[in-house]
Protein backbone atom coordinates (compact mmCIF):
# COMPACT_ATOMS: atom_id res chain seq x y z
CA UNK A 1 0.00 0.00 0.00
CA UNK A 2 1.29 3.45 -0.89
CA UNK A 3 2.35 5.64 2.03
CA UNK A 4 2.40 9.42 2.15
CA UNK A 5 5.61 10.53 3.85
CA UNK A 6 6.43 14.13 4.77
CA UNK A 7 10.14 14.98 4.71
CA UNK A 8 11.28 17.67 7.14
CA UNK A 9 14.78 18.66 6.10
CA UNK A 10 17.15 21.11 7.72
CA UNK A 11 20.56 21.66 9.23
CA UNK A 12 19.13 21.15 12.74
CA UNK A 13 22.12 22.71 14.48
CA UNK A 14 20.39 22.26 16.89
CA UNK A 15 16.84 21.09 16.26
CA UNK A 16 14.44 23.33 18.19
CA UNK A 17 10.82 24.01 19.13
CA UNK A 18 10.15 25.84 15.85
CA UNK A 19 10.98 22.65 13.95
CA UNK A 20 8.92 20.61 16.41
CA UNK A 21 5.97 22.96 15.96
CA UNK A 22 6.11 22.37 12.19
CA UNK A 23 6.37 18.59 12.67
CA UNK A 24 3.27 18.65 14.90
CA UNK A 25 1.41 20.74 12.29
CA UNK A 26 2.15 18.08 9.66
CA UNK A 27 1.11 15.28 12.00
CA UNK A 28 -2.07 17.05 13.13
CA UNK A 29 -3.11 17.66 9.50
CA UNK A 30 -3.81 13.93 9.15
CA UNK A 31 -2.47 14.04 5.57
CA UNK A 32 0.59 11.88 6.13
CA UNK A 33 1.23 8.31 7.20
CA UNK A 34 4.78 9.05 8.34
CA UNK A 35 6.99 12.07 9.05
CA UNK A 36 10.73 11.82 8.50
CA UNK A 37 13.30 14.28 9.89
CA UNK A 38 16.23 14.54 7.47
CA UNK A 39 19.34 16.41 8.70
CA UNK A 40 21.35 17.83 5.81
CA UNK A 41 24.91 16.83 5.05
CA UNK A 42 27.98 19.07 5.04
CA UNK A 43 31.24 19.00 3.05
CA UNK A 44 33.28 15.97 4.16
CA UNK A 45 36.69 17.64 4.34
CA UNK A 46 36.54 19.59 7.61
CA UNK A 47 36.90 17.76 10.90
CA UNK A 48 34.65 20.15 12.82
CA UNK A 49 31.92 19.65 10.23
CA UNK A 50 32.26 15.89 10.61
CA UNK A 51 31.73 16.41 14.34
CA UNK A 52 28.76 18.67 13.57
CA UNK A 53 27.17 15.98 11.39
CA UNK A 54 27.54 13.40 14.15
CA UNK A 55 25.97 15.64 16.80
CA UNK A 56 23.18 16.93 14.55
CA UNK A 57 22.15 13.37 13.70
CA UNK A 58 22.34 12.27 17.34
CA UNK A 59 20.15 15.19 18.47
CA UNK A 60 17.50 14.29 15.87
CA UNK A 61 17.62 10.69 17.07
CA UNK A 62 17.22 11.87 20.67
CA UNK A 63 14.11 13.78 19.65
CA UNK A 64 12.75 10.75 17.80
CA UNK A 65 12.70 8.85 21.08
CA UNK A 66 10.18 11.37 22.45
CA UNK A 67 7.99 11.54 19.30
CA UNK A 68 6.81 8.08 18.29
CA UNK A 69 5.32 9.27 14.99
CA UNK A 70 8.68 10.51 13.67
CA UNK A 71 11.49 8.69 11.86
CA UNK A 72 15.01 10.03 11.26
CA UNK A 73 16.54 9.58 7.81
CA UNK A 74 20.35 9.69 7.57
CA UNK A 75 20.40 9.50 3.75
CA UNK A 76 21.78 13.04 3.31
CA UNK A 77 23.94 13.39 6.39
CA UNK A 78 25.87 10.17 5.67
CA UNK A 79 26.32 10.99 1.98
CA UNK A 80 29.55 12.53 0.68
CA UNK A 81 27.62 14.20 -2.14
CA UNK A 82 25.97 17.61 -1.95
CA UNK A 83 22.41 17.01 -0.79
CA UNK A 84 20.38 18.38 -3.70
CA UNK A 85 16.69 17.79 -3.03
CA UNK A 86 15.97 16.25 -6.44
CA UNK A 87 18.79 13.71 -6.12
CA UNK A 88 17.71 12.81 -2.59
CA UNK A 89 14.12 12.37 -3.78
CA UNK A 90 15.24 10.05 -6.60
CA UNK A 91 17.21 7.92 -4.11
CA UNK A 92 14.25 7.74 -1.73
CA UNK A 93 11.91 6.72 -4.57
CA UNK A 94 14.36 4.01 -5.63
CA UNK A 95 14.48 2.67 -2.07
CA UNK A 96 10.70 3.08 -1.47
CA UNK A 97 8.97 2.85 -4.88
CA UNK A 98 5.45 2.70 -3.42
CA UNK A 99 5.80 5.77 -1.19
CA UNK A 100 4.91 9.36 -2.07
CA UNK A 101 7.37 11.81 -0.51
CA UNK A 102 6.22 15.35 0.25
CA UNK A 103 8.99 17.89 0.87
CA UNK A 104 8.22 20.40 3.60
CA UNK A 105 9.11 23.98 2.71
CA UNK A 106 8.56 27.34 4.38
CA UNK A 107 7.05 30.44 2.82
CA UNK A 108 10.55 31.80 2.09
CA UNK A 109 11.41 28.78 -0.08
CA UNK A 110 8.37 29.29 -2.31
CA UNK A 111 9.96 32.41 -3.80
CA UNK A 112 13.42 30.81 -4.17
CA UNK A 113 12.60 27.35 -5.43
CA UNK A 114 13.02 28.15 -9.13
CA UNK A 115 16.72 28.74 -8.37
CA UNK A 116 17.18 25.28 -6.83
CA UNK A 117 19.15 22.61 -8.70
CA UNK A 118 16.99 20.72 -11.21
CA UNK A 119 14.12 23.09 -10.40
CA UNK A 120 12.05 22.15 -13.44
CA UNK A 121 12.12 18.40 -12.77
CA UNK A 122 11.77 19.03 -9.04
CA UNK A 123 8.58 21.09 -9.38
CA UNK A 124 7.06 18.71 -11.92
CA UNK A 125 7.75 15.51 -9.96
CA UNK A 126 8.11 16.21 -6.25
CA UNK A 127 5.03 17.19 -4.21
CA UNK A 128 5.61 19.86 -1.58
CA UNK A 129 3.93 20.67 1.71
CA UNK A 130 4.08 24.34 2.62
CA UNK A 131 3.95 25.49 6.24
CA UNK A 132 3.34 29.21 6.71
CA UNK A 133 5.97 30.57 9.09
CA UNK A 134 5.11 34.25 9.03
CA UNK A 135 7.03 37.13 7.52
CA UNK A 136 5.33 36.76 4.15
CA UNK A 137 1.98 38.04 2.91
CA UNK A 138 -0.36 35.01 2.72
CA UNK A 139 -1.94 36.33 -0.49
CA UNK A 140 1.48 36.71 -2.15
CA UNK A 141 2.37 33.16 -1.12
CA UNK A 142 -0.95 31.86 -2.45
CA UNK A 143 -0.45 33.66 -5.78
CA UNK A 144 3.06 32.32 -6.15
CA UNK A 145 1.89 28.77 -5.40
CA UNK A 146 -0.69 29.18 -8.16
CA UNK A 147 2.01 30.49 -10.52
CA UNK A 148 4.21 27.44 -9.78
CA UNK A 149 1.25 25.16 -10.38
CA UNK A 150 0.37 26.84 -13.69
CA UNK A 151 3.98 26.96 -14.90
CA UNK A 152 5.35 23.61 -13.72
CA UNK A 153 2.24 21.64 -12.67
CA UNK A 154 3.67 21.87 -9.15
CA UNK A 155 1.76 20.02 -6.44
CA UNK A 156 1.87 22.16 -3.28
CA UNK A 157 -0.23 21.23 -0.24
CA UNK A 158 -0.64 23.98 2.37
CA UNK A 159 -0.68 23.16 6.08
CA UNK A 160 -1.41 26.10 8.44
CA UNK A 161 0.91 26.69 11.35
CA UNK A 162 1.13 29.35 14.05
CA UNK A 163 4.29 31.44 13.82
CA UNK A 164 6.99 30.64 16.34
CA UNK A 165 10.10 32.83 16.23
CA UNK A 166 13.02 30.59 17.20
CA UNK A 167 16.17 29.91 15.22
CA UNK A 168 19.16 27.63 15.72
CA UNK A 169 21.33 30.77 15.68
CA UNK A 170 19.37 32.10 18.68
CA UNK A 171 20.11 28.92 20.60
CA UNK A 172 23.83 28.87 19.77
CA UNK A 173 24.07 32.52 20.84
CA UNK A 174 22.26 31.80 24.09
CA UNK A 175 24.69 28.97 24.89
CA UNK A 176 27.63 31.34 24.32
CA UNK A 177 26.01 33.91 26.63
CA UNK A 178 25.17 31.33 29.33
CA UNK A 179 21.44 32.01 28.94
CA UNK A 180 18.66 29.48 29.56
CA UNK A 181 17.51 27.29 26.65
CA UNK A 182 14.23 26.33 28.32
CA UNK A 183 11.37 26.99 25.92
CA UNK A 184 13.69 27.03 22.91
CA UNK A 185 14.37 23.32 22.50
CA UNK A 186 13.30 20.16 24.40
CA UNK A 187 15.12 19.10 27.57
CA UNK A 188 16.65 16.06 25.87
CA UNK A 189 18.36 18.40 23.37
CA UNK A 190 19.41 20.85 26.11
CA UNK A 191 20.99 17.94 28.01
CA UNK A 192 22.80 16.78 24.86
CA UNK A 193 24.17 20.27 24.14
CA UNK A 194 25.63 20.63 27.65
CA UNK A 195 26.87 17.03 27.90
CA UNK A 196 28.88 17.45 24.69
CA UNK A 197 29.87 21.11 25.24
CA UNK A 198 28.37 22.20 21.93
CA UNK A 199 28.51 25.79 20.67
Amino acid sequence: MSKKIAIVGGTFNPIHNGHIHAIHALYDSGLFDEIWIMPSGTPPFKQEEEQSKHHRLKMCQRLQQTMNFVNVSDIEILSTNVGYTYNTWKQLKKNNPLATFYWMIGSDHIFQIEQWANANALLKNVPFVLVHRGGYNPESVKRHCQYLHDTYEANIVVVPMKTIEISSTDIRNRVQQNLSLIGYTPQCIIDYIYTHNLY
